[in-house]
């Protein structure tokens, strides 16, 4: 269930607060979460500003809810499995020297995703 919040609607003047460096958000790095907040308080004046009907926008802002949680799983997803391969990477360097490879390609693009 998400339905549309009515203050997306109108002129509403609520504000979004700044994570501070000290939050954690749902396992989200700071960073990460600070620039969410630079493009949801680029995006939020155009909130305001519509013309499509009420039942459209429901639809959008659904749609829009699904992705945004899908891509945040995602995200937080692969950050994980990037922290475990970095991991088994370094005691793999640790126990032999070096990395094959193949295991340092796949690495690398690992980081690449992420990105």
């Amino acid at each position: 269930d998400h339905a549309l919040d009515p203050s997306l609607l109108d002129d509403s003047t609520k504000e979004v607060s700044k994570p501070a460096d000290t939050d954690n958000i749902q396992g989200i790095p700071v960073g990460l979460a600070s620039k969410g907040f630079e493009a949801l308080t680029a995006v939020e004046p155009l909130l305001k500003e519509t013309t499509l009907s009420r039942e459209i926008a429901e639809k959008l802002h659904t749609h829009c809810i699904g992705v945004h949680k899908t891509l945040c799983v995602s995200l937080v997803s692969t950050h994980e499995k990037l922290q475990k391969l970095e991991k088994r990477c370094e005691q793999d360097r640790l126990l032999s020297g070096s990395l094959p490879e193949s295991r340092e390609k796949g690495l690398l693009d690992a980081r690449k995703l992420l990105d």
